[in-house]
């Protein structure tokens, strides 16, 4: 099966999230709301490939957007290599959802890769309540006032 295939079954209003090793290099070229300029400036064999794939599916490599020291970049270190082959690809209209991507040293896995450790927040902007202020007519009617005076039981 094609990873074409997966984009296609998705309803246009879910989220989609690829994480993983792609066996693919970003870069740090610009590529409109695709590639940020956080990225290693190495490109490979599959790097077109990846840009493709997200610039018609319209999904955002995350990991080259958010600003980090290179220690909290390289997802991969073998051999006195380091690079970045890992990523989170997400859909460009869902993304402000992704706060921060960065790689995880301090956790011990028997790899040669390091743990990417994303901060999502699902909560919709819109679905923060506002405080409602209290009108006169209400705090009349509920006598709020009353709750502070100390002879009342």
């Amino acid at each position: 099966m094609t990873l074409q295939k997966r984009p296609d079954k998705v309803n246009k209003n879910d989220y989609i999230m690829l994480t993983g090793d792609m066996n693919a290099r970003a870069g740090n070229n610009k590529v409109t709301n695709i590639v940020g300029t956080n990225g290693k400036a190495a490109l490979n064999n599959n790097s077109k490939k990846m840009t493709d794939f997200c610039t018609f599916n319209n999904l955002k490599i995350m990991n080259t957007f958010f600003k980090h020291k290179e220690y909290h970049k390289f997802t991969l270190e073998a051999r006195w290599h380091k690079s970045i082959i890992d990523y989170l690809i997400n859909k460009l209209k869902t993304s402000k959802v992704i706060q921060d991507i960065r790689v995880n040293r301090n956790t011990e896995l028997d790899s040669d890769h390091h743990l990417l450790c994303t901060k999502v927040n699902f909560t919709p902007p819109w679905l923060h309540l506002k405080k409602k202020k209290v009108s006169v007519k209400q705090e009349e009617f509920f006598k709020i006032k009353s709750l502070n005076d100390e002879s009342i039981p």
